[in-house]
């Protein structure tokens, strides 16, 4: 039982490849059609339909997604950056009424494309569990994935105690993401390069995971010590809360797929 409802924060700022706008007719991710639907009309409805949402509010390029026929309770105009599309999702949310005080909220990729309202239901009560959680930030094991998702072309972070895929949705206190807006934004521009992760984290770190010696409580315990929040990763049971497209061979999967259920 989900106790109480949150705040749901959709980040839809990504833009597509030219490859892949090319077959999707659009450079706005969140527009992408998708079976008869779009990315972000299939986030909105899980988190509509799970009734544990208050207000959903969208941060992206406003008037093309309102022109689109996108419904939101709140709107914020897009930044440069994603942890910056964050912040602008959370103040808007503040000055709603929406979040008020040390509340956590639900923060959604808008390609989370099979979410489901019953994969958020679940999140929520993990997360009511661990209610000192700053971030709960769900992983999914590689066979996991591969047996909900046969065949698809996720990739996976190898750790000592597994194959694992990061979740497109995560509960989040905002106090704790604001504090630590300066080090998001250099975790985030430093995504894709071990170098950079590497003065980030500590070259131990990076050892230990370029050689998969580390464990998934190890790499949460450092990124706690690190930016001083408290950070719990579930493994989840359910990869919907993982599935995302970030490359042309994850749209044709995607689309077989919804041609085919």
């Amino acid at each position: 039982m989900i106790i109480g409802r949150y705040a749901a924060l959709i980040t839809a700022g990504g833009r597509l490849s030219p490859e892949l706008a090319a077959v999707c007719g659009t450079t706005v991710k969140a527009l992408v059609p998708l079976g008869d639907s779009r990315f972000i009309d299939r986030v909105v409805f899980a988190l509509r339909d799970s009734g544990a949402v208050s207000a959903i509010a969208i941060v992206g390029p406003v008037s093309e997604l309102q022109a689109a026929g996108i419904a939101a309770d709140v709107w914020a105009d897009e930044k440069m950056t994603g942890p910056e599309n964050i912040q602008q999702g959370i103040v808007a949310l503040r000055e709603a009424g929406y979040l008020i005080g040390e509340e956590r909220l639900l923060l959604c990729a808008t390609d989370a494309i099979f979410l489901g309202a019953g994969t958020v239901i679940d999140l929520l009560a993990v997360a009511q569990t661990q209610p000192e959680a700053d971030i709960v930030f769900p992983i999914v094991r590689r066979e996991v994935y591969e047996q909900q998702f046969p065949g698809s072309p996720n990739v996976y972070a190898p750790l000592a105690d597994g194959a694992f895929t990061g979740s497109s949705v995560q509960v989040v206190r905002p106090s704790a993401i604001e504090r630590c807006l300066p080090y998001i934004e250099k975790a985030f521009a430093a995504r894709k390069s071990q170098w950079e992760m590497a003065k980030l984290l500590g070259w131990n770190f990076t050892w230990r995971f370029i050689t998969r010696t580390l464990t998934v409580d190890a790499a949460v315990a450092k990124v706690s010590a690190v930016t001083g929040l408290n950070c719990h990763a579930p493994i989840f049971p359910s990869a919907r809360i993982a599935a995302d497209v970030d490359t042309l061979a994850d749209y044709e999967y995607a689309m077989k797929l919804t041609r085919d259920s």
